[in-house]
């Protein structure tokens, strides 16, 4: 704010530009995984474009929109990467002074009404973030004010060494802190905690990711189902068991016993 009333807006917006050198890093391994993983809408306050960037290497099949101004919103669909606070190079003013904060309910409504109905909608997730901004405090208060305990829940996770007097100002604000701190210290300490807690979140998250509804059949039923045992005959030559049971109904019929439990759970997989 000092900075600003001293020399300017445009010195501002230029010392951001120097001191955050979007252009000089690339994505890496865990923001393709990030953006794999199926979010209804991924909202950051980054200025660098390294989400935007990272669409052109994920090995789903997802798409996301990117909206950078509050103009974008009418013409993008979901899943979308939302800019609250600006983007680099020119989607100014970067959000940064206590100025802006102030007047941001105002210049940007439709960006706090975006947010607002995704925490009415969703389970929030936050990744690589405090939970110390101004703004989202205002919204979370806003929905807390709205619905009360009925407000989906909001997941704060990382590497956060969280006092229990931060913890219980998460759990007032319906945050429930997911602190992997423990997880890295005394012999599992590490060198970047804040990349191995990030890393761990993500396994988890992939873990669990619920399976694709066209992902059909389950590779390893639908393989132990057409599996066929093989023998060697007399003359050295082989056989299987389902070229046997073409002419030994018996065979043919036994072989149909054992396979009716996989086929029944392959059906009911459906």
């Amino acid at each position: 704010e000092a900075y600003e009333e001293m020399y300017g807006r445009p010195e501002l917006d230029g010392l951001i530009r120097q001191l955050v050198r979007d252009n000089e890093w690339e994505p890496g391994e865990l923001h393709r995984r990030l953006l794999d993983l199926p979010w209804s809408d991924a909202l950051t306050t980054n200025w660098d474009t390294l989400l935007e960037r990272t669409r052109e290497n994920l090995h789903s099949q997802r798409f996301y929109d990117v909206v950078n101004v509050p103009e974008d919103i009418a013409r993008t669909r979901a899943p979308r990467i939302v800019k609250l606070h600006g983007s680099l190079p020119s989607y100014t003013p970067f959000i940064f002074t206590s100025g802006d904060y102030e007047v941001y309910p105002e210049k940007r409504s439709p960006f706090v009404n975006l947010v607002q109905q995704v925490l009415l909608e969703n389970d929030l997730c936050l990744v690589g973030f405090s939970g110390d901004d101004p703004n989202f405090k205002e919204w979370v208060g806003w929905v807390k004010k709205e619905l009360g305990k009925n407000a989906r829940r909001i997941f704060l996770l990382g590497y956060l060494n969280l006092t229990d007097e931060k913890r219980t100002q998460f759990k007032d604000d319906n945050i429930v802190p997911v602190d992997l701190a423990p997880l890295f210290k005394g012999e599992d300490a590490v060198d970047d905690p804040y990349y191995a807690s990030n890393k761990a979140i993500l396994s988890f998250l992939e873990s669990a990711k619920p399976k694709p509804l066209h992902n059909w059949p389950d590779d390893a039923l639908y393989q132990e189902i057409i599996a066929d045992k093989v023998t060697e005959k007399p003359d050295g030559s082989h056989t299987s068991e389902s070229f046997e049971a073409l002419n030994n109904s018996q065979l043919a019929a036994t072989r149909i016993r054992e396979k009716l439990p996989l086929l029944k759970k392959l059906r009911e997989s459906y």
